[in-house]
């Protein structure tokens, strides 16, 4: 078998995409370089091997989907596609919320805020939060919270 070497620049919630789609016995498979850039910091990429026939692809919203598990255990919530679609579309507009904020932070020279991140009510639509905060149960399908807020 012929293997082929790819450089693959990959942030860290891909990079655990990557490791969680590829399965503990392909992990091995990523291998960490520091590579030299000639300044004091060092960057870091990942070489990835794969054999001819390999499937190496990645689903769009595997990051949504790895966000999504971890959500689900932290409030202790049962996933379904339903919910998950709610929260990739609160997952998405709060991380373009964070990316705009960082990206302006660096722009004007000053301090990254905070991060926001999604709560315990990150599975609901605008509507089905304003209905269980105003006790109409009609326009909630995702039940009551009974996780912790830690996380």
């Amino acid at each position: 078998h012929r293997v082929k070497k790819t450089m693959v620049k990959v942030s860290r919630v891909v990079l655990a995409a990557v490791l969680a789609l590829a399965g503990n016995h392909h992990a091995s498979a990523f291998v960490p370089v520091s590579i030299n850039t000639g300044s004091s910091n060092a960057r870091y990429g990942f070489y990835m091997t794969a054999t001819k026939g390999d499937d190496i692809s990645i689903d769009y919203d595997a990051a949504a989907k790895l966000a999504y598990d971890k959500w689900c255990a932290t409030y202790n919530k049962e996933s379904s596609d339903e919910k998950f679609a709610t929260f990739k579309s609160n997952y998405e507009a709060i991380t373009v919320a964070n990316v705009s904020a960082a990206k302006k932070a660096q722009d004007s020279n000053t301090d990254r805020p905070k991060d926001l991140v999604l709560n315990e009510y990150g599975d609901m639509t605008e509507a089905e939060y304003t209905a269980m905060m105003s006790g109409d149960s009609s326009g909630s399908s995702s039940g009551s919270s009974s996780g912790s807020s830690s996380g």
